[in-house]
């Protein structure tokens, strides 16, 4: 499979997908959170929200580095054959005023139900500058592309 077929297969699992898991740095153990996101066309950032006040926010503060898993499994035994999983690595920084509005867009325009949540005071929404993509296909096919 070329880089561009690739690239696509990330773009469809991440345009299909609504849920993922975040990984951020604890202490002392890594610290997982299920996230609604969205991805820009390009692939090289994944948006998604949070509250100020969570531990996974703190976390991110502390340490920038985090990563997201996406997958297509529907928890059945033949998903270790057929289902598709990406893990995103990257950076992560809170969204700038500028680019704010654009990134709200992008995250409504997915997940539409997240209206009330964008509104509260403590929301603030995240940008994973992507890295790279791991993306796993047949139960350990494994395919990293790089996205610097």
């Amino acid at each position: 499979m070329d880089r561009q077929e690739l690239l696509s297969n990330v773009a469809k699992l991440m345009n299909t997908q609504k849920l993922g898991v975040l990984a951020t740095v604890g202490t002392p153990y890594p610290y997982t959170s299920l996230m609604t996101f969205a991805a820009t066309d390009d692939l090289r950032q994944i948006i998604f929200a949070t509250l100020r006040k969570t531990t996974k926010y703190s976390n991110m503060v502390a340490n920038k580095y985090v990563s997201l898993l996406v997958d297509c499994a529907l928890n059945k035994i033949d998903d270790l054959k057929k289902a598709v999983a990406v893990t995103v690595l990257g950076k992560v920084a809170e969204a700038g005023n500028g680019a704010r509005e654009v990134y709200r867009a992008l995250l409504l325009k997915k997940n539409p139900e997240l209206v009330a949540f964008l509104k509260e005071s403590e929301c603030t929404i995240m940008v994973l500058a992507v890295d790279k993509y791991v993306y796993v296909d047949s139960f350990q096919h494994v395919t990293e592309i790089n996205m610097e």
